[in-house]
């Protein structure tokens, strides 16, 4: 007679029961889950501070940016770097000094004030680069072993030089770019000649500006580089190679020649279906323009030219434009004046 009253006990449970025993794994599991983000809380924290006390011992002479990596290489952690060769009493930048940095962290490189440039071969170490620029300094010295490359500078955007000492395109620009690299600027330099195989070595480029410089002759394939921007503005250039010609299909949205001893621009330079959209040829020596330029330009920005002084100008046009149009064209310039103030000598 016990057994059927066990039985009866066994399955006779209510809904309340039932539900307490439910609470039970969901009690432990919260409790467990506020004890995991205490724990990885701490870590956190712990690796934050420090880092925080090894960035606080890092002197990296020149460092805008010190980062705080949680994971230390035992290298100092700068990703913005001015290296001023004037600061340092040096010549140039070496080796020794770029082995002190950690190649994973520096982004954007500025050398300055050098007046012995050669570019050392850990500078290939530095993988994660974004930018660099080089400023008041002379380069005697960029190798293939320096140079800029497209298998290991794979984040570089962007290669300025302003108020430059070169004789010619280093070797070590002239090595195949990265895919990613857009912008090549050069301003303020003595460089008088451009290697011919220019336009190959730098495809892809979407800004090309070599600007107040000593150049006398534009290579004819630059202009079938496809770029957005291409600038030679105030250069010693007298005329454009009559085989030089922008592709067919193809749209400059700025193309900007002024400040140049140009004469004469070829009729065949653009190809049928090819367009500029703003044409700067202020400060020249045109007295006329090729058919073209009515029909593949937008606007031709003219002033001071002998075409505009001329009494052929009196005529309207609707697409070359005579007066001074101060900062209306809206053209990029180099901040030379910004670049100064930063770099200034102490």
């Amino acid at each position: 007679m016990l057994v059927p009253s066990a039985k009866l006990n066994l399955f006779n449970v209510t809904p309340a029961d039932q539900r307490e025993t439910l609470r039970w794994p969901r009690k432990w599991e919260h409790t467990i889950s506020l004890v995991v983000f205490f724990i990885w809380g701490l870590v956190i924290l712990s690796l934050h501070v420090a880092a925080a006390q090894r960035a606080a011992n890092y002197q990296v002479a020149g460092c805008r940016t010190i980062t705080q990596p949680w994971f230390s290489s035992g290298k100092e952690p700068c990703s913005s770097l001015i290296y001023d060769c004037h600061a340092r009493n040096t010549s140039t930048l070496d080796d020794a000094s770029l082995e002190k940095l950690d190649p994973e962290t520096l982004v954007g490189l500025a050398v300055v004030h050098c007046p012995a440039l050669r570019m050392p071969t850990t500078f290939q170490k530095f993988t994660s680069l974004m930018m660099i620029h080089i400023f008041n300094s002379t380069i005697t010295s960029w190798e293939v072993d320096s140079s800029i490359s497209a298998s290991k500078h794979t984040r570089l955007l962007a290669i300025l030089l302003s108020n430059i000492q070169l004789s010619e395109i280093p070797v070590g620009m002239r090595q195949p770019l990265p895919r990613i690299l857009k912008t090549i600027r050069i301003s303020g330099s003595n460089l008088s000649e451009l290697p011919d195989d220019l336009s190959s070595k730098w495809s892809g480029l979407a800004v090309l500006a070599i600007e107040d410089s000593n150049l006398k002759a534009i290579p004819s394939g630059v202009f079938a580089m496809n770029v957005v921007v291409l600038s030679f503005m105030g250069n010693q250039v007298q005329a454009i190679s009559p085989e030089a010609t922008v592709p067919s299909n193809t749209a400059i949205l700025q193309l900007r020649l002024s400040i140049n001893p140009l004469q004469e621009l070829p009729e065949s330079l653009m190809a049928p279906n090819s367009l500029i959209m703003s044409f700067n040829v202020q400060n020249t020596s045109l007295k006329s323009f090729p058919s073209w330029v009515e029909t593949q330009t937008r606007v031709v920005w003219a002033y001071d030219t002998p075409f505009c002084k001329s009494l052929s100008a009196a005529a309207p046009t609707s697409t070359v434009k005579c007066f001074n149009p101060g900062t209306s064209t809206r053209e990029p310039n180099f901040p030379v004046e910004l670049f100064e103030q930063l770099y200034a000598i102490h």
